[in-house]
């Protein structure tokens, strides 16, 4: 039997949400024990997926409409209308495009609870 740990892949906090509100995800990248890095000149992707499904993105936001409160974090604005009929478990990675190679520094978990009526 082998023994596998998510612990050094799933280091973003979990985060949990009512569906159809609107909720902001902040991403700092560093590097060498947590120095951060100046981002401004990298492309950001970041997708959602339901557990254990990766094959299947139901949430994709693209550089454009990521935003940078300053240049060591972007930050991903969930909207009402990309939650508004999900609930359930997902797994969310920020993608990093840096001088043509691609990096996925960390993902996580979010918990989406339905609204009630």
């Amino acid at each position: 039997m082998t023994y596998n740990s998510y612990a050094d892949v799933n280091v973003l906090d979990e985060a949990s949400f009512i569906a159809g509100t609107t909720y902001t995800l902040d991403f700092t990248i560093s590097e060498n024990g947590g120095v951060p890095v100046e981002i401004d000149l990298m492309d950001f992707t970041w997708k959602m997926s339901p557990y254990g499904r990766k094959d299947y993105v139901v949430v994709t936001k693209a550089n454009s409409v990521i935003t940078a409160p300053d240049v060591y974090t972007r930050r991903v604005t969930l909207l009402p209308t990309d939650t508004a009929t999900l609930k359930g478990k997902y797994v969310h990675q920020i993608i990093v495009v840096s001088s043509g190679k691609t990096y996925r520094p960390a993902q996580g978990t979010i918990t989406i609870t339905s609204a009630i009526g």
